[in-house]
């Protein structure tokens, strides 16, 4: 049995796709506000089936007649996907493995020290406390003083003042290129082994490395866009489609951005290109 990994966050994992199921359940639930929250207090087999075959990472294995391996739990992170990689390779092996692909996500996403499984005494105390919250923390006003708190004492600082902040954001920077320098450290371990790596750039303009970062550059998938040309930036993939992109084109009430059926068809037209070229 050959396996393709696909690691990423709610775009890989399908969330919302279960609303295109034609059945009066979801026909109905597409007049409702219907984001993770919501829909999984109405999941049920059908969905989660309707779910994982459509979603690009399943299109994708079945095309090639193998197994896809995604997340089981919905969302994502840097120190998720290492968490994953690390399970497969423990329990399985990587000899079965004939790709990985990236999704790439929101960088803040990540925990503090880019593991859920730190035992650190902060860490124990605000797990899986992500960069993204303790942005919130120091910048916002209403943040919650016991999470700033908490945040000072780690970086032995009494007070936020222009040099912490100053400070800070030098922080905030080193752990990024380090995160990044990491996924690349981990993945070259298995290109070593003969494995492909390739990456779909990230949804968050902020964070779409296509143009700065030479080992992503290199591996990022051409998306074919509804205009039938090939888009390596993940905005201008979306501009391309009129109005059929996400969840929310579809069904406005549901106020879910998320890839539509027919966004993760093209995704996976494309990955399938792109791995007919090299495979």
């Amino acid at each position: 049995m050959n396996h393709i990994i696909f690691l990423g966050d709610s775009y890989t994992w399908g969330e919302g796709l279960e609303l295109f199921i034609e059945k009066d359940k979801w026909i109905k639930q597409r007049k409702k506000i219907s984001n993770y929250d919501d829909l999984i207090k109405v999941k049920d087999e059908e969905s989660e089936t309707f779910r994982e075959q459509n979603r690009f990472a399943s299109i994708v294995a079945k095309h090639f007649e193998m197994v896809e391996v995604v997340n089981r739990k919905n969302g994502g992170s840097l120190s998720d996907n290492f968490k994953l990689l690390e399970h497969f390779e423990k329990k399985t092996g990587m000899s079965s493995v004939n790709a990985i692909i990236v999704q790439l996500s929101h960088f803040y996403r990540t925990p503090i020290h880019l593991t859920s499984n730190c035992k650190c005494t902060f860490c124990k105390t605000l797990p899986d406390y992500p960069i993204s919250s303790i942005i919130h923390d120091i910048v916002e006003n209403n943040s919650n003083d016991f999470n700033k708190n908490m945040i000072l004492n780690s970086f032995k600082k009494t007070e936020i003042d222009v040099e912490f902040m100053d400070w800070f954001w030098k922080w905030v920077n080193w752990i990024e290129r380090f995160c990044y320098d990491l996924l690349e450290f981990k993945l070259k371990k298995y290109e070593d082994m003969g494995i492909p790596v390739l990456f779909i750039d990230s949804w968050d303009v902020e964070d779409s490395y296509v143009h700065t970062r030479k080992y992503i550059v290199d591996r990022i998938i051409p998306l074919i866009g509804d205009d039938g040309k090939l888009y390596k930036k993940w905005v201008d993939f979306e501009k391309s489609f009129d109005g059929t992109f996400c969840i929310n084109d579809y069904f406005k009430n549901t106020n879910n951005h998320h890839p539509s059926l027919r966004t993760h068809q093209y995704i996976a037209k494309s990955i399938i290109k792109k791995l007919e070229e090299i495979l």
